[in-house]
């Protein structure tokens, strides 16, 4: 039976850690065997929804293998591999928000998945008063990276999307916010602190 939580189709930007490439390869097959579209975010581009972490990588004491995780906030599930407890410790003593074994099934990930993803939104901020809480945090990102005054090309290529992935994104948010054009998505950013205010001329 399939995990509540993720409607199929959902978009999920999944970095998975692991020196192993049959690992990020089969990680991002089970999510998308589960009905989900993976945008792979394994080179740490762009900040992941989730980041999938194959314990192997805290063998080392310095703990490196959470380099991939130091954006705040970003949900963090372990991968356990077989007959290694001390690395579930290890995570859980990282604050790794959900740990499951290197055997699991796709509902297994997905919803170790969905708990990490559940408890990261329960612990947000809650936005300020004058900001819409309508904006999903990637068409948030569309707006800010347009008050930067980067292209729809520039965003992709920055991004790792598709270009028309970017003009849906963009779409979407346009119409949450009743407007229409690039330079009232600048003027919204800067009134709601999206972006800084640029300073008066000298």
């Amino acid at each position: 039976m399939r995990p509540s939580g993720l409607a199929r189709g959902t978009v999920l930007r999944v970095s998975v850690v692991s020196p192993f490439p049959l690992v990020r390869t089969g990680v991002h097959s089970l999510l998308e065997r589960e009905g989900l579209t993976i945008e792979c975010g394994d080179d740490g581009a762009a900040r992941p929804d989730v980041v999938v972490l194959d314990l192997v990588s805290l063998d080392r004491d310095d703990g490196a293998g959470l380099e991939h995780t130091r954006w705040a906030g970003t949900p963090v599930v372990g991968l356990v591999p077989f007959e290694r407890d001390d690395l579930a410790r290890k995570a859980r003593e990282r604050n790794v928000g959900a740990v499951v074994p290197i055997s699991a099934t796709s509902s297994d990930l997905l919803r170790a998945i969905i708990r990490v993803l559940a408890a990261s939104e329960a612990q947000a901020p809650e936005p300020p008063a004058d900001r819409p809480a309508t904006l999903t945090a990637r068409e948030e990102q569309m707006v800010r990276m347009i008050a930067a005054g980067h292209t729809n090309a520039e965003i992709a290529a920055e991004l790792y999307l598709s270009t028309t992935t970017v003009k849906s994104y963009i779409r979407s948010a346009y119409r949450k916010l009743g407007i229409t054009r690039r330079a009232e998505a600048v003027r919204w950013a800067i009134d709601h602190g999206v972006v800084d205010r640029p300073p008066p001329p000298s």
